[in-house]
């Protein structure tokens, strides 16, 4: 079983079991420091819509300047959940008018909205700030791959800073002696609460079968539990998704 072989944390590293892609700029743009992701749950009947929907709002966002727009659609994990990211320079982005209003006007966005309303069950907002000190990343910034493993980390209460520690000295050294060719990290604002997001890129899903870079660390396997182990007593919960990256909804 996926969860119980590949992203179970005592027995992988957190880093390490966020095999996801995660495409958030294009291969010649250096990476945006921030990211405004936004999570949905839609009704299933209103699929097609919906798409359809995600389209309209990604050309409103090209037309308002926005420089890309990524939506991913999750295939293992709730079924009805999209996820859509695009950069912003920093906290001044969100003041004034959303980019779908600036492209299309007032009454047209709120259009959209209403539309939008009849297909949701869920929305929620958050920021995503980018740690270049705990990645792993080609020239140029975030490769773009067509699947994504995204897990969400829950620290306990007053242990951020031992988090990072084992991040900084023990995942991200584990990953880079694995072979890893890209690993995302960020820290996340969601719902009032500070996360971390981890992310790895992968092509193919078969990529999976091999487990997490860290099982190919010195000393293999067990060498990356006990490093999971150690995150016993930092980590209260973590939540993972893989998703596909929906190009035809992207720019």
């Amino acid at each position: 079983m996926l969860n119980r072989n590949l992203i179970d944390r005592r027995r992988a590293p957190l880093a390490a079991l966020a095999l996801l892609s995660f495409p958030l700029v294009a291969q010649d743009q250096p990476p945006p420091q921030m990211m405004v992701i936004t999570t949905t749950t839609i009704k299933p009947e209103m699929r097609q819509q919906y798409e359809a929907y995600q389209k309209e709002v990604s050309a409103a966002y090209k037309k308002a300047g926005v420089a890309s727009r990524s939506v991913w659609q999750t295939m293992l994990g709730d079924l009805t959940e999209f996820v859509s990211v695009y950069p912003i320079q920093d906290f001044g982005a969100m003041d004034g008018d959303s980019p779908v209003v600036k492209a299309v006007g007032q009454e047209k966005a709120d259009e959209l909205l209403r539309r939008s309303s009849l297909m949701l069950t869920s929305v929620h907002r958050g920021l995503l700030f980018a740690r270049p000190d705990l990645s792993i990343m080609k020239e140029g910034g975030p490769q773009l791959l067509p699947y994504a493993v995204i897990v969400r980390i829950t620290v306990v209460p007053g242990r951020d800073s031992d988090y990072d520690h084992w991040a900084k000295h023990e995942m991200l050294p584990a990953n880079k002696q694995g072979g890893a060719a890209q690993l995302l990290v960020f820290d996340a604002l969601f719902n009032g609460s500070t996360e971390h997001v981890v992310v790895y890129p992968i092509e193919k899903m078969a990529a999976l079968n091999a487990g997490p870079p860290s099982w190919k660390m010195e000393g293999g396997r067990a060498a990356a539990e006990k490093m999971g182990a150690r995150t016993n007593g930092i980590v209260a919960d973590e939540k993972l998704t893989i998703a596909r990256y929906r190009a035809d909804l992207s720019y």
